[in-house]
C-alpha cells in the first residue's frame, strides 16, 4: 500500500500535469488528471488513518466519497464539479462512437470547443480549492 508521501507526490505530480494541459489546450485531460490529483491527496489523507481505499478498485471511489463527505463536508460541492468535469469529457455525447478507441482518433481532441474551455477550468479551480483546503487541514504538502 501507498503511504503518505507517495500520495502526496502523486497529487503534486497530477496537479501539475493538470495545469499544464489546461495552459496547452488539451482539455478532455484536464478533467482525468484534476480528479485524480485530488483522489491522490485524498488518499494521502486517508492513510494517515491506515485507509487504503485503492486495495479494492471496484468500491474505491464510492468509499472515498464516503470518507471525503465524513471528514471533509465542505469540499463535497467542489468536489462534485471535479466529477461532473470528468463524466463530462467521458461521456458517450464525446465520445461519438470511439468509446475504446485512443483519445487521439477523436475530432474534438483536435478541435477544443469554448465550452471545453470553460469546463476545464473549472475543473482546476475546483482541483486547486479541493487541495488548498486538504493541505490546510491535514498540513501535507501538495503544491
Amino acid at each position: 500500500m501507498g503511504d503518505e508521501k507517495y500520495h502526496a507526490k502523486l497529487a503534486r505530480e497530477r496537479r501539475e500535469r493538470a495545469i499544464n494541459e489546461l495552459g496547452n489546450r488539451r482539455h478532455t485531460t484536464v478533467g482525468v488528471l484534476a480528479l485524480r490529483a485530488v483522489e491522490e491527496a485524498l488518499d494521502a489523507c486517508a492513510s494517515r488513518e491506515k485507509i487504503h481505499f485503492h486495495s479494492h478498485p471496484k468500491t474505491a471511489r464510492v468509499k472515498r466519497n464516503k470518507w471525503l463527505n465524513e471528514n471533509f463536508p465542505e469540499l463535497t460541492k467542489s468536489f462534485e464539479t471535479l466529477l461532473e468535469a470528468y463524466e463530462y469529457f467521458r461521456s458517450p455525447r464525446h465520445a461519438l462512437g470511439y468509446e475504446r478507441a485512443p483519445i487521439y482518433l477523436v475530432w474534438w481532441w483536435r478541435f477544443p470547443t469554448r465550452e471545453h474551455s470553460v469546463r476545464a477550468t473549472k475543473a482546476v479551480e475546483a482541483m486547486e480549492n479541493n487541495l488548498n483546503v486538504l493541505q490546510r487541514k491535514s498540513g501535507i504538502r501538495f503544491k
